[in-house]
């Protein structure tokens, strides 16, 4: 796997190109603590390039999730393929995750000027940080 990052409009972009295994999270989470080294971040990860995940691959998300919520900033998923999205689906991490069809729509949807996200149909991702830490020891065991 690959990760390129970039700027749009404030918010840090990471494109992962590949296959997001268990050899690609510590790439992931390296890259995530270098951006909110600096602190709290809106944070974009473009999966468009990535056919599928596995149990390290999710558990890597949770991680990145929960590093980015703890520096207080923002963690969206764009272009989630079909294959990744049935899997959010399947492991209910849909509910966890804010994600977009495109990097432009993550990007311009700001909490701050933005209408209440239960109104616009996506779902307000309500998750302590003691649910992250299992889900994510979870995957880790899986």
């Amino acid at each position: 796997m690959r990760i390129t990052e970039r700027r749009v409009n404030g918010t840090t972009v990471l494109e992962l190109h590949g296959m997001f295994t268990g050899t690609a999270a510590a790439l992931l989470d390296a890259s995530v603590h270098q951006v909110t080294r600096g602190g709290p971040q809106r944070l974009v990860l473009n999966l468009r390039d990535v056919p599928s995940i596995d149990a390290a691959g999710l558990g890597a998300l949770v991680a990145a999730y929960g590093a980015v919520r703890r520096s207080g900033g923002t963690f969206r998923l764009a272009h989630v393929g079909a294959r990744v999205r049935t899997l959010l689906v399947v492991c209910r991490l849909v509910t966890v995750f804010e994600t977009f069809d495109s990097v432009e729509d993550a990007v311009a949807d700001d909490p701050e000027t933005s209408p209440d996200r239960a109104t616009t149909g996506y779902p307000t991702p309500q998750l302590s940080q003691t649910s992250v830490d299992v889900i994510h020891q979870f995957l880790r065991r899986a």
